[in-house]
């Protein structure tokens, strides 16, 4: 065998090329080199629940002129090669913190699953063996092989290990391993790129769920699609929560949970930042899942007809969704402040014990079921595991477009309506400025917006981003007017317009039904807020037009008459609006 000695970057730098026609970063000496991707001491994780393990091993061809036809040899190290392997990264070639993993607990297989060596399950014997590659054309650039690890026979062979003191002690003592070694007769191997330490640690699987310990998923419903979107209640809502366990499932089992109010009462009192509220269905003499106003949530696995406190995992299944549903027909739209919540809570297994938790078919092995563990708590795993799922009704904006949204002052050589509202941040609106478009009071420089949506809405805020980079100019002051008149011409006129207590905007006493000034100038890319959600502005009455009439702009400069040299704009702006009842808004 050729020895050569790479420095470490330039090992990096091979792996990293092996896709390349030509490499340079060997001497010419080095035609070809060959190493094993990715290789060093590995662990792999074994599980009791499996019937095994795999472990893939990749073998690449580069160098200074990787068309170059060469040999590779790929084994389980003979001794001389451990020994030799042992003096070389630990000084002593009979250093006994290193031993084989006995043979017959693995079986080493060519890419195309070909035996090699190992525990040979044809013959039912350990057998000896090499996998031999040739490398003969540009294009011949790798080959693999896999270890296969009998996870149950591993298992079984640790637990009686550790049933003994000296078999525990010979356990901690040392690593038990696979080591595999690349080699060639003839052609070049770099030196530390040429073995694989492969050792089986074995673990119990833990199911997790996609949520943190103590955490909540949230599912945001749009208040508008509750309230606009018919079709939207024919569909209930399945959040997207799923369990997964990290191993195959062999035979298929159950797991049981609690749900109580007491788990978000104890998370309020744990938590001030927030608060959730316990979802609740129907009392049970009026429960009735075939009516779709018969039930707020569905939780749990349903048998024979009712639904029971489990969450299937079906044979050959390892991630499966909470079995959790929403009644949107149920929702309602203006609970805006609430987080509702269904806490889930598995129980720590008793000692001893089988199936208190998970229920399994008689016929699994009871290692098996031992083995398997619930999520745990990570401040205490004495502790039950708890989780929330559950929904908050957001408020959504208005869709917003081009087709109903118009101005008295946009700008014609740059910047459109329609940018406010593409989700762009590069794309922006901009007033006149070579232009000095009519500009008077009482609107100024202003957005008329048609209102898209055929249910009442009395009360309106607005989100929007100041332009990014150059010269944001977004609204400091603004003033809104709204109207029912579906005459756009008739709507030129001021007396079509009313503000506050309905008066119009022609007579000399109007003022605005809302006069909102922003009290920070906004820089570059920046979101701010005209009123916000729990201070809406609200008009008299419900309106189908809102006029949004910028009176300043960042720097306070009045858009009340025509000019050129004072102007605003915006990169995005989003109207959200609702009915709010007059009663309820004093």
């Amino acid at each position: 065998m050729k020895k050569i000695i790479i420095a470490s970057g330039l090992l990096a730098l091979m792996g990293a090329a092996t896709s390349c026609d030509k490499y340079d970063i060997y001497p010419e000496q080095y035609g070809d080199v060959m190493m094993i991707k990715n290789a060093g001491e590995k662990e792999v994780t074994v599980y009791a629940t499996d019937d095994a393990a795999e472990y893939g091993i990749t073998v690449m061809k580069g160098g200074f002129d990787p068309e170059d036809a060469s040999s590779a040899v790929l084994r389980v190290m003979t001794e001389d090669d451990f020994k030799s392997y042992k003096e070389k990264y630990y000084g002593d070639p009979n250093f006994a913190g290193l031993d084989y993993l006995a043979p017959e607990f693995y079986t080493f297989v060519d890419g195309d699953g070909n035996f090699v060596s190992g525990y040979n399950e044809t013959t039912g014997e350990v057998e000896d063996g090499e996998l031999v590659h040739e490398f003969t054309s540009a294009d011949d650039r790798f080959f693999t092989g896999n270890i296969l690890l009998n996870a149950q026979k591993i298992s079984d062979w640790r637990l009686q290990m550790e049933s003994t003191p000296e078999g525990e002690l010979e356990l901690n003592a040392k690593k038990f391993v696979i080591p595999v070694g690349l080699y060639s007769e003839t052609d070049s191997v770099n030196a530390d790129g040429f073995y694989v330490m492969l050792e089986p640690v074995v673990t119990d699987p833990v199911m997790t769920v996609t949520v943190e310990h103590n955490g909540y998923a949230l599912t945001e419903i749009s208040r508008t699609k509750l309230v606009d979107d018919p079709a939207f209640l024919n569909v209930n809502i399945e959040p997207e929560v799923y369990l997964e366990i990290p191993c195959k499932n062999n035979y298929g089992f159950s797991v049981k949970f609690q749900s109580t109010a007491g788990l978000v009462s104890n998370f309020n009192g744990n938590n001030s930042d927030v608060q959730l509220a316990d979802l609740k269905n129907p009392k049970k003499d009026e429960l009735d899942f075939n009516s779709p106003e018969g039930w707020v949530f569905k939780l749990g696995t349903e048998k024979d007809g009712e639904l029971v406190d489990e969450i299937e995992f079906p044979k050959g299944e390892t991630r499966v969704r909470l079995p959790l549903t929403f009644n949107t027909k149920l929702i309602n739209p203006n609970d805006l402040s609430s987080n509702f919540v269904k806490g889930i809570q598995f129980k720590s297994a008793t000692s001893g014990k089988i199936g208190i938790d998970m229920v399994w078919d008689e016929s699994v092995p009871e290692k098996v079921q031992k083995s398997l563990k619930l999520p745990r708590n990570p401040e205490d795993a004495t502790q039950p595991y708890v989780f929330f799922v559950g929904y908050k009704v957001v408020e959504t904006p208005l869709e917003l477009n081009d087709g109903c949204v118009t101005s008295n002052d946009c700008e014609p050589t740059e910047g459109s309506i329609g940018a406010l509202f593409d989700g762009n941040l590069s794309t922006f609106f901009h007033s006149g400025w070579t232009v000095a478009f009519e500009r008077s009071v009482p609107f100024a420089s202003y957005l008329e917006i048609e209102v898209p949506t055929n249910n009442d809405v009395n009360a309106c805020y607005f989100q929007f981003t100041s332009r990014v980079h150059n010269n944001p100019q977004s609204p400091k002051q603004v003033h809104l007017y709204y109207s029912n008149e579906d005459d756009p011409e008739i709507r030129m006129n001021a007396n079509s317009w009313k503000g506050k207590d309905g008066v119009t905007a022609d007579k000399q006493d109007a003022e605005p039904f809302a006069e909102i000034t922003l009290k920070k100038k906004l820089g570059s890319g920046e979101t701010g807020e005209i009123g916000s959600l729990d201070k809406m502005a609200i008009a008299p009455e419900s309106f189908k037009y809102l006029r949004f009439c910028v009176m300043q702009n960042a720097d306070g400069k009045s858009l009340t008459s025509p000019s050129t040299a004072v102007y605003w704009n915006l990169a995005e702006l989003r109207m959200y609006g609702k009915y709010i009842e007059p009663e309820s808004a004093k």
